[in-house]
């Protein structure tokens, strides 16, 4: 492990948003980075579709071509019973950047990783930050290595990467205001061998929540329940008899299109997908970015756009801050918390468009639009160098 133990910025998390700050900084400054991500890029997720302009953001990181070289499968749109029984489609045979793609999450990840470190730019995997001090208008970072090795770093900006933990930013006394609270059980499904891949992502709306099916690597599919964990609780959805007993009675379209595939055994994951923001995304020396400043509803399938962006602007920020534009961070965190209610209203009115179920808790509770307190205007202080 040859790292220094001083850096100008030291990066907390290496998913996408981690990643885009590294590359940003790398392009537009000559600090000096670290990377510390807490995994290793080995763990299956459940794959993600993003929209056609992301290659502007790809272009704006200088990796588009190298991206295309990782050859994603397409996504050419997708269709969804939402709002009535009937499929509607919503393709990008017309957009004039072309199609999206869905993405092997873990090659995406890894993706990233090499890049960063093609840079470069010093890169710690299966590392945790345990402690974090502020001492001589310094951070000092305490990390460690999958080993159980423990040491010290010093750096001069810190940039909260970490997720939805938002583990350096809760150090810092920054909460998260929640607007929605909801859970994510996806279960994978094996094509079989000579099925055509599916090339448009498929929604349907019930009663009781939305489902979601999208074509993976290796001809798999990932389908997913959203839903209200209570819900989820009471009818035990996490077993897999009462899932596919729930897709097969609840749903039309999405049962239909897995009936060539086969269950891939203990597939069942449950994972939290809250909309939320922190009242405090930037403070003395640090900010938070991706899904440690705010997250998204997965209907808005926006998770990795956003955090693309958000990494970009976090890093053009962080350069105006070591030029000594201390209200650079102040504005990155209207920017953000702006987004954020932006996000807010065009979620709510996804949701209004369904009403085939008015006096569904589900539907009524996501249909009527709140301002976040959390989108405030908050005058950071004390940003000196």
């Amino acid at each position: 492990m040859n790292v220094s133990n001083k850096y100008d910025v030291i990066i907390i998390g290496g998913g996408p948003a981690g990643c885009a700050t590294a590359l940003m900084l790398n392009r537009h400054s000559n600090l000096n980075i670290l990377v510390i991500e807490k995994g290793h890029y080995a763990t299956q997720r459940a794959g993600e579709s993003i929209p056609p302009d992301t290659r502007l953001l790809f272009k704006q990181l200088h990796i588009w071509e190298e991206f295309l070289s990782d050859n994603h499968d397409p996504c050419l749109g997708s269709r969804s019973a939402w709002g009535m029984p009937e499929l509607g489609y919503n393709d990008f045979m017309l957009n004039p950047m072309g199609h999206g793609w869905h993405l092997n999450r873990q090659k995406f990840d890894q993706f990233l990783c090499h890049q960063v470190q093609a840079c470069g730019i010093d890169f710690l995997q299966d590392t945790k930050v345990y402690k974090s001090g502020f001492k001589n208008k310094k951070h000092q970072i305490s990390i460690k290595v999958k080993n159980g090795f423990t040491f010290q770093i010093e750096s001069s900006f810190v940039v909260d990467a970490s997720g939805i933990n938002s583990t350096f930013a809760k150090r810092n006394n920054s909460k998260k205001i929640t607007d929605d609270e909801m859970v994510c059980i996806t279960s994978f499904y094996q094509r079989r061998k000579n099925s055509l891949p599916d090339k448009l992502t498929l929604l349907e709306a019930t009663e009781y929540g939305w489902w979601y099916a999208a074509h993976l690597p290796e001809n798999r599919i990932a389908v997913a329940l959203t839903c209200d964990k209570s819900f989820s609780k009471f009818y035990k959805i996490n077993q897999h008899k009462n899932w596919i007993k729930l897709l097969k009675h609840t749903t039309k379209n999405i049962y239909k299109n897995m009936q060539s595939s086969q269950y891939i055994q203990n597939s069942i994951r449950i994972n939290l997908v809250n909309s939320c923001v922190l009242d405090k995304i930037a403070g003395q020396s640090w900010l938070a970015t991706g899904d440690a400043a705010c997250t998204f509803d997965p209907i808005s399938a926006g998770g990795i756009y956003k955090a693309l962006t958000h990494g970009i602007s976090a890093a053009k920020s962080i350069c105006q801050y070591f030029d000594g534009k201390v209200m650079s961070l102040n504005n990155y965190e209207k920017l953000v918390k702006s987004d954020f209610n932006y996000y807010l209203q065009n979620k709510t009115h996804l949701y209004q468009l369904e009403n085939r179920w008015q006096n569904s808790p589900f539907w009524k509770h996501r249909q009527t639009y709140k301002k976040s307190d959390g989108v405030a205007h908050r005058q950071i202080a004390d940003l000196t160098l």
